[in-house]
């Protein structure tokens, strides 16, 4: 799965989308635009699968979907960053 710049930037300005259905098992006020866009990162960057956006489940699950995927592409960015070197103590030892 490989997530862009542009992909990023659609998916942290959604992200409310996703904090919601987490959070509270629902969505709500995702237009038609938003689900186009997420509906596109979906399958441009974990592949191509068709969700109706006129099924509640089915953009719930499109939802789930990519942002699971996308939290696991941040954990793993996290963790491939090179560890900083421990700051010296000072003691001059």
């Amino acid at each position: 799965m490989n997530f862009t710049e542009d992909h990023i930037k659609i998916l942290e300005q959604h992200k409310g989308h996703w904090i919601t259905l987490r959070d509270a098992g629902f969505i709500q006020n995702l237009d038609r635009t938003v689900f186009d866009q997420l509906q596109q990162v979906h399958n441009e960057a974990i592949g191509v699968e068709h969700f109706s956006h006129w099924c509640g489940s089915c953009v719930a699950e499109m939802v789930g979907k990519v942002y699971k995927a996308y939290d696991r592409y941040l954990a793993k960015q996290a963790t491939d960053k090179p560890a900083k070197p421990p700051k010296p103590s000072g003691n001059g030892k």
